[in-house]
């Protein structure tokens, strides 16, 4: 979790880099209002972002954990 967490810190960086000119030159003059649409995704993803990933890893392994109880106890599955 926490080497995820480091990566996802660099990722504003690499955004900047590369969505931010994709979307000038996709969007041309529309690219103010969409630029204005991923920044405030990305910042809410900064602000929210681990915490929502951290509650989704959970929720995945205990989901993982209740599949193979089942698995487990129902034999082959057949």
């Amino acid at each position: 979790m926490r080497s995820f967490l480091m990566l996802a810190s660099a990722w504003p960086i690499s955004f900047d880099k590369l969505n931010i000119p994709i979307l000038r030159t996709v969007f041309g003059v529309s690219s103010d209002e969409y630029l204005n649409y991923a920044v405030s995704n990305r910042n809410e993803w900064a602000e929210r972002g681990a915490a929502i990933v951290e509650k989704l890893l959970e929720e995945t392994i205990a989901n993982q954990s209740t599949a193979s109880q089942t698995t487990g106890s129902s034999g082959s599955g057949q």
